[in-house]
């Protein structure tokens, strides 16, 4: 347990020693708060992600422990700029979660992948990857997938730019400010706090958008903190 004045280092210590007395699920959660803590402390991505390199990827049985691990996982990878790791990652988990109910974790990894493929510059990938989920069912994956796809419109709009990315842009900030006031619904993912930070980078991305300014936000992912 944790007792008064404890350091951040031994709360580390403390799930270290813990991953050696469990398996399974409460396994899958220690390993990703321990390296998740390990980039609080530190800030340093790379050390976070050498504690998950060479893990199995996250089980799918463990439903949205599984699913927020997974998300923590790849954009640890990404940090530190591990692309082989991070891409084999990416598509163990697109060949096992394509199937209900794990379709919807499936669209939320994908967006993950879509952020990291802007992240390398691979804007038309991203697109093409998010296009499919701007009509999704689920109102918080139609969010972030505009949200994404209206920072890719943004870094490529100029005076220059085509009628028909002009009128994409349009036309994808008035379907993501049509869902800011959408209420978080009592579903274990995301977690309040990630689905807040979506809402406030919609209404900064709008907001540019209003402006005509381009978009230049830099922030660490909610879900790592």
């Amino acid at each position: 347990r944790r007792f008064p004045g404890d350091s951040a280092e031994d709360d580390l210590k403390f799930l270290d020693r813990r991953l050696g007395q469990v398996a399974g699920r409460a396994r899958l959660v220690i390993e990703t708060e321990a390296a998740r803590h390990l980039w609080r402390i530190e800030s340093d991505p790379a050390r976070a992600w050498e504690r998950l390199r060479d893990e199995a990827p996250p089980d799918q049985r463990f439903g949205a422990a599984a699913i927020e691990s997974a998300i923590v996982w790849l954009r640890l990878a990404a940090m530190a700029a591990d692309w082989e790791a991070h891409d084999q990652l990416a598509g163990a988990l697109q060949e096992r979660w394509t199937v209900p109910p794990l379709a919807s974790a499936a669209d939320w990894i994908s967006i993950t992948i879509a952020e990291h493929e802007v992240q390398r510059g691979f804007f038309a990938a991203a697109l093409g990857r998010l296009q499919s989920l701007e009509g999704h069912a689920d109102p918080w994956i139609r969010m972030a997938a505009l949200e994404v796809t209206l920072r890719v419109l943004l870094d490529c709009d100029s005076d220059a730019a085509s009628e028909s990315l002009k009128t994409k842009l349009k036309s994808t900030a008035h379907l993501l400010e049509s869902l800011l006031e959408l209420e978080a619904p009592a579903t274990d993912f995301p977690p309040l706090d990630e689905r807040e930070e979506r809402r406030r980078t919609s209404r900064l991305l709008l907001d540019h958008v209003s402006r005509g300014r381009h978009a230049t936000l830099e922030s660490n992912p909610s879900i790592l903190t």
